[in-house]
């Protein structure tokens, strides 16, 4: 039975209601699987509306449909593959589920962006996908397989939430941990190994440019997501952005070999922004990895919020004044740096001892040779429900005259903070 919304939807001209749906689409085809048929038969004779696309049966069979009064593939505007959840389907399913979602996808020629949710959300009965190696061979694998995978530019991954009842009770049907365990293991003499094993034979976009992992929860065991940072590192010749957003406990930093260390990989030479957001106790860990980003230009790291961030910033001169991050010196290409604000230093202009503090790191990092140094922004956070959020910060401009120079500093505000 059709609903009263629905009725009205369908009684408008074509052109209005084209046009009503054409706002509905643009960010989210999902929503149309709420509508009627014969709904969906007025929003799907315009492809043209369709950019961004929720991987579903519903959504996936729309576009593979007959209907439509265009000769090109239905999807040949969409440029945004999502695959999220299901509200209806169990976890033992969950891998036929998206083998059938990936048999699909014929109709989206010009793809250009994935964005990959893992995770388990057991409430309302919403489960999100496991991140395993299962999960991980099957996706992009399959996808490997469609024209449009070797202009993949965007690569999102976001693991959510995961409720330990959830775990203990279908821990055997996710593998959650011992599908990963190929990826680490510890030999003889007690030396941390790594193998990539199936993951090293799944093929990976060729020409990624950006690339995000997002964790929303601290994992439970050390190598819970060594399978994805696993698959970031075949784009070590064409990544341009790289963002870590992460949650890890103390022993985590293992499972990060992949991505961190610079001991037998490749540095990433192309990558240009870097993003690092996560809980990671070792120091050293951060000193290893700029050797493995010499040309990064722009820099946000936050620390976790296990880290006094005094401590973890601080490093000390000769003379015994502090100086901020001495690993970033190594970058010599940085131009821009997004760093927490040390807990003793206001964000103030008129904090004339902060900003001294400051300077003085300043003076270090361009003295070591990061002549392209333009502004370093140092932010003061608030504790987010899984990370801290930049509340407000003081930026420091680097003004160059022929060979002197001098610092400039004013307040800003988030927005201002992100802008690259």
């Amino acid at each position: 039975m059709t609903s009263p919304t629905s009725a009205s939807i369908e009684s408008l001209p074509l052109e209005l209601a084209l046009s009503i749906f054409s706002i509905l689409s643009l960010n989210d085809v999902k929503s149309l699987s709420l509508c009627s048929k014969r709904s969906r038969r007025l929003a799907l004779a315009a492809p043209d509306f369709f950019r961004t696309l929720h991987i579903n049966p519903t959504s996936v069979n729309a576009f593979n449909s007959d209907l439509g009064i265009s000769n090109l593939p239905r999807g040949y505007k969409v440029r945004h593959l999502i695959f999220t959840s299901t509200n209806l389907v169990e976890p033992e399913s969950i891998v036929e589920y998206f083998r059938l979602c990936l048999s699909g996808l014929h109709p989206f020629v010009n793809v250009t962006s994935i964005t990959i949710n893992y995770g388990f959300l057991h409430y309302a009965r919403r489960i999100f996908l496991a991140p395993d190696k299962r999960l991980i061979q099957l996706i992009f694998t399959s996808l490997s397989k469609y024209p449009f995978y070797p202009n993949v530019k965007a690569l999102k991954i976001v693991v959510g939430n995961v409720e330990t009842d959830w775990k203990r009770r279908y821990g055997r049907l996710s593998g959650f941990s011992s599908q990963n365990c190929e990826f680490m293991g510890i030999n003889e003499g007690g030396q941390i190994t790594y193998s990539l094993g199936v993951i090293g034979m799944t093929p990976f976009p060729p020409a990624l440019e950006e690339a995000s992992i997002t964790t929303t929860f601290e994992s439970w065991y050390h190598d819970d997501h060594a399978a994805l940072f696993s698959v970031i590192r075949y784009g070590t010749s064409t990544l341009k952005k790289l963002d870590l957003s992460l949650m890890l406990k103390s022993y985590s930093p293992y499972a990060l070999k992949p991505i961190l260390l610079s001991e037998g990989y490749k540095p990433y030479t192309a990558l240009r922004e870097l993003v690092i957001n996560f809980d990671i106790e070792e120091y050293g860990y951060f000193r290893k990895f700029v050797k493995m980003v010499p040309n990064v230009e722009t820099l946000r790291f936050v620390p976790g919020r296990s880290l006094n961030r005094r401590h973890f910033l601080m490093d000390y001169l000769d003379d015994g004044s502090e100086y901020i991050m001495p690993s970033i010196c190594a970058l010599k290409n940085l131009r821009k740096v997004v760093l927490p604000l040390p807990r003793n230093c206001g964000c103030e202009e008129s904090d004339c001892n902060s900003l001294r503090a400051l300077g003085k790191g300043v003076k270090v990092w361009i003295d070591a040779g990061l002549d392209k140094l333009e502004k370093a922004i140092f932010a003061k956070y608030n504790q987010g429900k899984h990370r801290p959020k930049i509340i407000i910060g003081i930026e420091c401009s680097v003004l160059r005259k022929e060979e002197d120079w001098e610092l400039r500093w004013r307040n800003v505000s988030i927005p201002d903070i992100y802008v690259t």
